[in-house]
């Protein structure tokens, strides 16, 4: 059964006119599709010259739940061959082929789609909490080196004053540099947890979609998932300062060391990590 003339003149594709030319142009008045030449001597006539056209293409498009080749509904997602079927597709050109039921398929993969979002999420958001507590207690540890440094330079007099100055100095570099290693990680986890959001308010849109409109829509989205990567959380740095005892012949050696444990920058892998 036609489901109306217009879905049937589309899915002839030929030129109602002429019947040799492809049929782009379709006359919303007349009610029939046209080739160029004869949309252009349609036009030309006076009883026709004010009369509107539509691409035919966005005819096809209107009817996307129907098989252009037999009219009829789209009822199967055929699992070998990744597509949508009708019923007499499903017998003559898909006999033997893993079939089930289009809206089936959808449902599936919008599920599937919909927990891997949920994972992301949750993944992120505790990676971005390990981070920023990391972040507070790291420069907790650099107050608490700070002071050591400065009760240790007033234990020794006036003398080590610029020693701790220099100490303190490198110091201060480094926390500024590992810092801004930090934020720089904190701020791609953030922007990865925004694509996910992003794509997780285009699924919530999805609702009113037909299932053969949703089924690509659903695997375009699945592939910008894939794309997001999410990189492990570097290793907090961590420092501490070491007292020891000099002589007060060596001026160079009055003040402790400082010591690193280096934030490890994670390479770009990509991806879902385990």
């Amino acid at each position: 059964m036609i489901k109306d003339s217009k879905m049937a003149q589309a899915a002839s594709k030929s030129c109602e006119i002429c019947v040799s030319g492809p049929g782009r142009h379709f006359c919303q008045q007349c009610d029939q599709l046209f080739c160029d030449g004869c949309k252009t001597s349609h036009l030309r006539t006076k009883i026709s010259k004010t009369h509107s056209f539509i691409g035919a293409s966005n005819l096809i498009l209107e009817d996307k739940s129907f098989c252009s080749e037999h009219d009829e509904p789209f009822i199967y997602h055929c699992l070998d061959c990744n597509t949508a079927v009708c019923q007499v597709c499903a017998v003559k050109k898909h006999n033997r082929h893993n079939m089930s039921e289009i809206k089936e398929s959808a449902l599936q993969l919008k599920e599937q789609l919909i927990k891997c979002i949920y994972s992301k999420v949750q993944t992120i958001g505790n990676d971005i909490q390990q981070l920023e507590q990391g972040t507070r207690g790291y420069r907790s540890d650099v107050k608490i080196v700070i002071q050591s440094i400065t009760e240790d330079v007033n234990n020794k007099k006036l003398l080590i004053d610029r020693k701790a100055e220099e100490l303190i100095k490198t110091l201060k570099a480094q926390e500024e540099r590992n810092l801004q290693n930090l934020s720089a990680s904190n701020t791609e986890l953030k922007v990865a947890l925004t694509k996910v959001n992003t794509i997780q308010r285009a699924i919530r849109e999805t609702a009113n979609m037909s299932e053969v409109e949703l089924l690509p829509k659903l695997k375009n989205l699945q592939n910008e998932v894939d794309k997001i990567g999410t990189n492990k959380v570097p290793d907090i740095p961590k420092v501490k300062y070491t007292q020891k005892n000099i002589s007060e012949t060596a001026i160079e050696n009055l003040l402790g060391e400082l010591s690193y444990r280096e934030e490890t920058k994670p390479s770009d892998g990509g991806g879902d990590r385990n």
